[in-house]
Parts: C-alpha cells; structure tokens; sequence
C-alpha cells in the first residue's frame, strides 16, 4: 500500500484516541470518544444509537476472477490502570471478483465475522458487498457501561480495497451511466472513497469518518494530534500554551500523548513558520 494511503489511514485510525489537553483525568479523556465502535451485538441489542456491524458496497470494473486485496483495521482498547490504551488489529486477506467469503476472527474474548460478496448487477461492473460484524460474547453485558463495553469493541474500524487490474467507482462522482445504480448502495457505518493514484483509481478506503476522494494528509502537517481533524497549527499553539505541569500530566498519559507533547517541544521557529497557511 502507498505510503501517502497508509499515513492517512493511520490518521484516521487514531482520530479520538485522545484529545487535547491529553490529559487522561481531563474531563472529555474520560469519556472516550471514538469514532467507527461496533460493540457486542449482545450489548447493543439493549442500546439505542449503538453499532456491532458495519457495511460498505461499491462498484468494482474488473473481470471474474481479478483478485481484490482487503485490509481490516481496528483498535482494541485495554486498561492500563486508569487509561484504556490501544493495540492495533489488522486482518487481511483476497478475494476474487465473483466469489463469496464468510471469515471469522477470533483473538482472547474478541470474535468478528465478516462477510464479502459480489453480488449481481444489470450493467457491466459487480458490486462489492463487505459487512464487518462484532459477535463477541461478554457475560452480564447488559449490565456494563459504554466505557467498560469498549475493551470487547472493534474501535475506529475501517477497510481497504486494492487491485491492481481494475479500478473502483467513486461514489461521489459515478458516471452518469452508474449514478442512479450507487443511489441503490448500502453504507452504513463507513462511507468508501477513492484514494492513492487518481489515474487508476485502484483503492477504496472505507471509513467511518465521511471524506471526499482522493484525501491527503497536509504536507506540512508534524504528525498526528487525534483531535477533531485538527489543524496543527491552532493545535500546537495551544500546546505550547499548556504549563509545564500541564505538559507533564499529558505526557503521562501514554506513549502516543508523550511523543505529541516531546513533538512540539522540539519545533522550531521554521517548522511553525510552515504550519501557517498557504493558498494552494
């Protein structure tokens, strides 16, 4: 995968994760905030405005048979004493153009199933159905809170779709010939979209957070904050507002807010100069 694809999913990945002042007894730390959580089905059966599943369809213009790459994403949440830090979980596998696949994952007291499948369609492309679902079983569910609930969660889950003789759809901007056809999609939960090479048009990021195609990180961006899509400049100059005492509770968070805070410690007056903005 492109390196460009890849820092953007990263981005992606952790957006949430924790906000600023990062400081895990901060008020909005406590209550994590996340984008992309699909809970135990057993859990949600019993909430409103809650998700174990998550889908996404598009168009693929390829023959029978291309293989399609795929690429699961999520954050598996753990407590470390008072903060719940993350592990990345990654599930990868191909599929080709016209087949069907029903996968199971399964790690400790976590159980996913995920079904792809490319169902028939009256014009020359095939549609590509992915749906992610969390079956994990979690005794006295019912009685957990959202918080508690999250270390059995897919958090910030999302999908990649690369190949490499063919192209995908764009949702947002189908040929005339295919646009009353994407009307018909089902997305629920992630919203795919194109990214990489604009030529070939070869991978689709499926994400919870809705974005236009071919999205980029900034050039000029430092790195991740994990705050709000920020903009790093505002998000730098607030942390440089932050007292040392401020800073050192930050720090202690975890290793990812550490490095935030060591980050912008180190800038220097030409990197800052660089986070002003520019027309483009």
């Amino acid at each position: 995968m492109d390196e460009k694809i890849e820092k953007l999913a990263n981005a992606l990945l952790y957006e949430g994760y924790a906000l600023f002042p990062y400081r895990q007894n901060a008020l909005k730390n406590k209550k994590r905030f996340n984008f992309g959580v699909l809970s135990p089905k057993i859990w949600v059966e019993k909430q409103t405005n809650e998700h174990f599943f998550s889908q996404t369809e598009f168009f693929v213009e390829a023959n029978d048979g291309t293989p399609v790459d795929f690429k699961i994403r999520f954050l598996r949440l753990t407590p470390d004493s008072e903060w719940q830090t993350a592990n990345e979980q990654v599930i990868s596998g191909t599929i080709k153009v016209g087949d069907a696949q029903t996968l199971e994952f399964k790690e400790e007291n976590l159980f996913g199933k995920i079904e792809l499948t490319f169902p028939n369609t009256d014009s020359g492309v095939r549609k590509l159905h992915f749906k992610f679902q969390n079956l994990s079983y979690v005794s006295n569910a019912a009685l957990l809170s959202r918080e508690a609930i999250l270390e059995h969660s897919f958090v910030s889950a999302h999908v990649m779709f690369e190949i490499e003789s063919g192209s995908f759809v764009s949702l947002l901007e189908p040929p005339d010939s295919l646009a009353q056809m994407t009307n018909s999609l089902e997305n629920i939960g992630l919203f795919p979209v194109l990214v990489g090479d604009t030529m070939r048009r070869n991978v689709i990021l499926a994400s919870p957070i809705v974005l236009y195609d071919f999205p980029e990180v900034a050039e000029n961006s430092l790195g991740d904050y994990f705050d709000g899509l920020e903009i790093d400049e505002l998000m730098v100059l607030s942390l440089l507002a932050l007292t040392d005492d401020e800073k050192r509770q930050a720090a202690a968070t975890d290793e990812r807010t550490r490095s935030i805070i060591e980050r912008i410690e180190g800038i220097s007056a030409d990197e800052l100069k660089r986070l002003h903005a520019h027309l483009r």
